[in-house]
């Protein structure tokens, strides 16, 4: 099987730029829309059922994380679930989710920050975890592709919640404190 996640060295100087390429039953679907850095494009794929997501990531290869690697091949693989994948009727993973997802990695985690788990929610939406170093940090990507977060440090009882926009930074100091 094909990674889905492919790392393509695309030299010094290069700007960074992902494709995500999306497999939608009959669905015709082609947007482009930017992200922190990267850009993603969505391309329609003549393919059979199961949808599929490939990300295929051009940048120099010392520039892309490990931790980031994996994340986005997890996402992929979360996306690609089945209605019902936890046999109660749960959703798949929407569109909306998996973009949000994406996004928020390529902005969030880079070096020196650690990777997420990752985990999909029944209705439809992403979970990210984050269980180090005494500091929770859970980032919700909802169905809609809006995002809330909340963090506790349980050394020091601190405790944050809030949705992220507006509260990027305070989502990155966070990162850090569980990545140090």
């Amino acid at each position: 099987m094909a990674a889905l996640v492919e790392a393509v060295d695309a030299g010094p100087g290069v700007l960074a730029e992902s494709s995500v390429l999306v497999r939608l039953s009959a669905e015709t679907v082609a947007a482009t829309y930017a992200l922190a850095d990267p850009l993603v494009r969505t391309i329609p794929q003549e393919s059979p059922w199961p949808p599929a997501r490939r990300i295929a990531i051009r940048a120099p290869r010392r520039d892309l994380p490990q931790e980031l690697l994996h994340a986005l091949e997890r996402a992929c693989e979360l996306q690609q679930l089945p209605r019902g994948w936890n046999s109660y009727g749960a959703e798949p993973v929407s569109d909306s989710a998996f973009r949000q997802t994406i996004e928020f990695l390529t902005a969030y985690v880079v070096r020196g920050i650690a990777g997420p788990v990752l985990v999909p929610t029944v209705r439809g939406g992403l979970q990210l975890e984050w269980h180090r170093r005494g500091v929770d940090i859970e980032v919700e990507v909802s169905p809609d592709g809006s995002v809330s977060w909340c963090a506790e440090d349980r050394r020091s009882g601190q405790e944050d919640e809030a949705v992220l926009i507006g509260h990027e930074e305070t989502v990155r100091a966070w990162l850090r404190r569980a990545s140090d």
